[in-house]
């Protein structure tokens, strides 16, 4: 059997055109014990399209049997998945050096200390960069790193994969500090990329009605964010947190949400306006 040594897991709509060349830009890699698991997370009917569109890629496909979030995608991709690295990224990042996967494997195999290393950026959730320890193996210590991160496939078999409950916010941030909890540190060690954002997928399932429900009702996943790592996040933050959102549901000072509502019911009009 193929060794592999680096999973690479890639959530999808496959709605956009920077995804070839995001897909391009990943299997340039030098390692050729790399594997690619595009994983179709939209509308069941429209997947054979979607792989059809990318079947001249040397990658992994998978398609989920309906749509999910992100975190069970991610979850889903990794029991697809069979390298002793993983790698969560999204789908609207351009990698521009060929040695990325080497580099983020140097800082986990360094140091035992780190469970978890992102190659975008440092950010935190209840420290601030001068409470967290400053360098490990040349990589800054954070709370959490977005977009691309690397943790060994060990770590995640136990224990280590994204908490579903979260759809689309938070899981992230989540899947981080459970790597804190388990005496982990979460670093970052930029390598050369773009990332474009808005324009993935990533945004693109706020668009859907289901996802639109759960992400405007921000509070319910706030306080269960908030309850859950009690353990490792800081009192006074968890406190902070708590009498921030009381009993409510929605930020009213917040109107991009109303915006996100706007957009789905215009189109779903536009739609049946068509129609007629």
């Amino acid at each position: 059997m193929e060794k592999i040594t680096y999973s690479v897991i890639m959530p999808t709509l496959g709605n956009h055109g920077l995804l070839p060349q995001a897909i391009e830009s990943v299997l340039a890699a030098q390692s050729r014990e790399m594997e690619l698991i595009v994983v179709y997370n939209g509308r069941p009917a429209e997947a054979e399209a979607v792989r059809r569109s990318l079947s001249g890629f040397g990658l992994r496909w998978s398609a989920t049997p309906k749509p999910y979030g992100i975190a069970r995608a991610n979850n889903h991709g990794f029991r697809e998945s069979r390298g002793a690295y993983v790698v969560f990224m999204h789908d609207d990042v351009i990698i521009g050096q060929t040695d990325w996967l080497e580099r983020l494997r140097e800082v986990l195999d360094h140091d035992g200390r780190v469970g978890m290393v992102g190659g975008c950026e440092a950010k935190y959730i209840d420290r601030s960069p001068e409470r967290a320890p400053q360098r490990i193996a040349g990589a800054q210590v954070c709370d959490w790193s977005p977009t691309i991160a690397m943790a060994r496939r060990r770590d995640l078999e136990e224990d280590g994969l994204f908490d579903e409950f979260y759809l689309v916010g938070l899981e992230d941030q989540d899947w981080a500090l459970s790597f804190r909890r388990k005496v982990f540190d979460v670093v970052c060690r930029p390598i050369v990329h773009r990332h474009v954002g808005t324009k993935g997928s990533y945004s693109a399932f706020l668009e859907d009605k289901a996802l639109l429900d759960y992400y405007s009702k921000e509070g319910i996943r706030e306080r269960y964010f908030l309850n859950k790592n009690r353990d490792v996040l800081s009192p006074e933050f968890v406190a902070r947190g708590l009498r921030k959102w009381g009993s409510w549901d929605r930020d009213w000072k917040r109107s991009w949400w109303i915006k996100l509502y706007l957009k789905y019911y215009f189109k779903r009009a536009r739609g049946l306006f068509k129609l007629r």
